[in-house]
């Protein structure tokens, strides 16, 4: 996003151009994560390369995946393929805490339109990385039902929380608690 002054002194307000740099890395991701890599395997790479992340700041498998309800995460940005979207959340004041919090738009309320000079993928790499994407959150929602189904007609909890801690248990009884005394970083 480009960000200063037009020529007869007005700003730029929100003009997205594409940098060269950065798409190359956008497309790397993709067609990694379509060939089957893990968003974890992405991000390690990017930053042992030194590839800086949006922001400037480091690359991290949830930067990658996002939020699948929400239709957040790079792997999920619709700008990449020319779509811009707009009006998918809403922010509300929590009466009890006074802060701002978003609550989604339902997808009927959402704006979409084409933008196909912003476009980024080719859009054969954009639907393999959706397929994976939907792939994998259909694995979680099955374990989640069948880990929550109590089996006695009650309503199963909808905790996915616990789910996902029992399908990614560590390995190790110290796994997350030991760190590296160089770096900091978990062993």
């Amino acid at each position: 996003m480009r960000r200063g002054l037009k020529a007869d002194g007005t700003a730029l307000t929100g003009e997205l151009e594409i940098v060269p740099e950065q798409a190359a890395v956008i497309r790397r991701v993709f067609e990694s994560y379509a060939a089957g890599v893990s968003p974890r395997a992405i991000a390690r790479q990017l930053n042992t390369e030194g590839v800086p992340g949006p922001r400037g700041g480091s690359w991290t498998a949830s930067l990658l995946l996002g939020g699948a309800g929400r239709e957040t995460g790079l792997l999920r940005n619709w700008l990449y393929v020319g779509e811009r979207v707009w009006n998918r959340q809403k922010w509300v004041k929590d009466p009890s805490t006074g802060r701002r919090v978003a609550r989604p738009n339902p997808r009927e309320a959402w704006v979409v339109r084409t933008v196909p000079k912003l476009a980024i993928l080719e859009r054969e790499t954009w639907d393999r990385a959706q397929l994976r994407l939907e792939a994998s959150r259909q694995v979680v929602t099955a374990l989640g039902q069948a880990a929550n189904d109590p089996g006695d007609g009650t309503p199963p909890n909808a905790n996915r929380g616990t789910v996902l801690a029992s399908v990614r248990r560590p390995r190790w009884p110290l796994a997350g608690l030991v760190r590296c005394g160089v770096c900091n970083g978990p062993r």
